[in-house]
């Protein structure tokens, strides 16, 4: 059997963030794959690096099941709420310094194309994108934006340190900016 061995805390942390399961209708039909395994599909996916379309079949989900709810979800806010939480977690912890951040930038390519993507200036124009993350002292992100390669960057800094976020989780008033 495939190795997709995802700790139960992780499903426990982001399942209240989830939608409602979809009973099956009135009409009856196949039921809906359960969030539990698509999940768990996901961790199998993103964990190692694997393709979507290596999902092997004793996972119960297809790649492509577990590829369509995780962009539904992405559209749904699940995992910016996700990040928010964990980030609190972090900050409980005490193992995220929110006030030293740090903003860098990446150009890739992006062999399939999209809305953010440009001509890159360092790649003979080929279609790329480039990530600005925010992150903290430690290396945690906080926030990234992304926008095609001809994107300038300083014209990327400052919205990036304006989508610094709210964390919550311990007592006070959470910070609106870094230092």
């Amino acid at each position: 059997m495939a190795s997709a061995r995802m700790p139960d805390e992780f499903f426990e942390t982001v399942a209240h963030h989830l939608p409602p399961e979809q009973p099956v209708g009135p009409k009856g039909g196949r039921p809906c794959i359960g969030h539990r395994v698509v999940i768990r599909v996901i961790w199998f996916v993103l964990t190692p690096g694997a393709r979507w379309e290596d999902v092997p079949p004793e996972l119960a989900c297809s790649g492509r099941t577990a590829h369509r709810r995780l962009r539904a979800w992405e559209e749904a806010g699940v995992w910016d709420r996700l990040h928010l939480d964990l980030l609190g977690l972090l900050k409980r912890a005490g193992k995220l310094d929110a006030d030293t951040v740090i903003v860098d930038g990446v150009t890739v390519r992006a062999f399939g194309g999209g809305e953010a993507t440009g001509p890159s200036p360092v790649d003979r124009r080929k279609s790329g994108t480039k990530h600005t993350p925010l992150v903290d002292r430690h290396g945690v992100p906080l926030a990234i934006r992304t926008a095609g390669a001809n994107a300038s960057d300083h014209k990327q800094i400052i919205p990036v340190v304006l989508e610094f976020p709210r964390i919550k989780g311990t007592p006070g008033r959470p910070k609106e900016l870094p230092d």
